[in-house]
């Protein structure tokens, strides 16, 4: 017995060592799994950096702790969505903060008062209702399209509809909750209630319609997680747990989506992007997790999540300036000129100074080019310098007039910038082209003459920064033209004003 017994257990030991060997072979064969790879080309602040501010309000809630009596679980990632979406209108669309207004966990009650105070806000600090106003709701919702707070209390379409048209407002409603958009959708739960309209100038986007249900998503995994460090280095999020589905994808727009110089995107180009990007989720959720019947469950869920925008039909232009639908507006690319003009006068020095009758009037327009390519803010100008002054000739007692235009090449950079002053220092060069005219005075006859002469400045200038591209500055010029009996040295001492673009 115990032979057979001792055989049994070297027969189980070499069987082991040959599955052993034969599995081992098979890994290297086969290799180690291909680690996954989905990886986001994420936009930088300077990607934002020359967006124009939208001007707008925003009010926001995130719903996530509901009370027994509502009936409603609590869900995880609502005020998540209202940090996103805050950290998106502040450093992307660059509102102002203090036109944002941001709630958590608000009863119907509160809802109503605070929504009260807004309008009344809104009217008394826009009377001609030329700011956009941006509505945002996560939170649960009810099949007719309702708005569930946390006590149990429900605002109705209806109810909602009457709220927005109480202002004039362009207005941008954003709902990342179950059956949003149930009230105007294909599918109406509650066909004997009243239906009224939107006023004409309020767009509607909504996370899922009619039957449809919202999700709500972690950053774990390897799709997600990969946007973070864009929520983190550029909206300054640092830890995030996760979102509402659509207004995850929200996210992915603002990380990914390369803006073109000039291009304006409109809330109608996000609701494409997300419809799309959502699509390309659900086939990486079905090829990853194939074997999954609940991934593919899901997969199929979030294939018919997606998100509508409203009106579709009526007469609404989402890039007309009367209605003020614009998501994010970028100028036109700085090619990297600017030009500028100062005025002031100069005080010349020497014999020759002496002779010259003050105020010495000088004019000096310019045009400057940014040399990227070598260095940042340095710039290659052209300057066009006119000089008019006179004097008298006492040997003679007869007035002289000298006009001077001196174009000149050269350099200048912008060594300190500091909002919103910078200073810049310069040199150029060029002929300086007088013309001479004397007066007659007894026997002598009216002389007219024209030089041609060296000219050579020496520059310092301090900027104000009155708004992004455009500057007012005092600048100091040291000149000197070599005229060929007396060179005439001095400096100029003007104001002016320059503009980038």
């Amino acid at each position: 017995m115990k032979t057979l017994t001792l055989i049994i257990i070297i027969f189980l030991i070499e069987l082991s060592r040959v599955y052993f060997v034969f599995g081992a072979a098979k890994i290297i064969k086969e290799g180690k799994p291909a680690r996954e790879k989905y990886f986001f080309d994420l936009n930088t602040k300077d990607r934002f950096s020359k967006v124009k501010p939208v001007h707008a309000y925003a009010f926001m809630i995130g719903n996530d702790n509901y009370t027994i009596n509502s009936d409603f679980d609590n869900l995880a990632q609502c005020y998540n969505d209202v940090r996103l979406l805050k950290g998106i209108f502040l450093y992307c669309a660059r509102m102002k903060e203090k036109d944002i207004y941001t709630y958590r966990d608000m009863t119907l009650k509160k809802f109503k008062s605070e929504f009260d105070k807004f309008v009344k806000h809104i009217k008394e600090d826009d009377p001609d209702s030329e700011k956009l106003v941006i509505i945002t709701y996560s939170g649960h919702g009810r099949e007719d399209g309702a708005l569930a707070f946390v006590d149990g209390g429900f605002l109705k379409p209806q109810e909602l509809k009457d709220l927005i048209n109480t202002y004039k407002n362009d207005t941008v409603l954003i709902i990342d909750a179950c059956y949003s958009g149930n009230n105007e959708g294909p599918k109406e739960v509650f066909k004997t209630e009243k239906k009224s309209a939107f006023k004409s100038n309020t767009l509607r986007i909504y996370a899922s319609l009619a039957h449809l249900t919202a999700k709500e998503i972690k950053y774990s995994g390897a799709y997600f997680k990969q946007v973070k460090p864009f929520y983190r280095n550029v909206l300054g999020i640092k830890k995030i747990s996760g979102n509402g589905y659509f207004t995850a994808m929200i996210g992915l727009f603002f990380a990914e989506y390369k803006l073109k110089p000039g291009e304006n995107v409109s809330f109608k180009d996000l609701v494409s992007y997300v419809t799309n990007k959502g699509k390309q989720y659900v086939e990486y959720l079905a090829l990853k997790q194939s074997h999954n019947a609940q991934r593919q469950f899901e997969a199929g869920v979030r294939l018919n999540q997606q998100p509508k925008v409203l009106p579709i039909k009526q007469k609404v232009d989402y890039i007309d300036v009367n209605h003020k639908f614009i998501l994010i507006q970028t100028p036109i690319l700085p090619t990297g000129f600017e030009p500028g003009i100062s005025v002031g006068t100069l005080i010349p020095f020497g014999r020759l100074g002496g002779d010259l009758r003050f105020p010495i009037l000088f004019v000096n327009p310019y045009l400057g080019y940014e040399l990227k390519f070598i260095k940042k803010n340095l710039f290659l100008s052209f300057s066009l310098p006119f000089m008019i002054s006179s004097s008298d000739n006492f040997a003679n007692r007869r007035d002289v007039s000298l006009m001077t235009l001196a174009p000149a090449l050269g350099f200048y950079y912008r060594f300190f910038r500091k909002k919103p002053f910078n200073l810049l220092i310069g040199a150029d060069g060029g002929i300086a082209f007088t013309f001479v005219r004397a007066s007659s005075f007894g026997p002598l006859k009216e002389v007219s003459e024209t030089f041609k002469n060296t000219y050579i400045s020496v520059t310092s200038a301090a900027n104000f920064e009155v708004d992004r591209d455009f500057d007012l500055f005092a600048q100091a010029k040291f000149i000197y033209i070599g005229y060929a009996d007396e060179p005439l040295t001095g400096i100029s001492l003007s104001v002016g004003a320059n503009y980038f673009f």
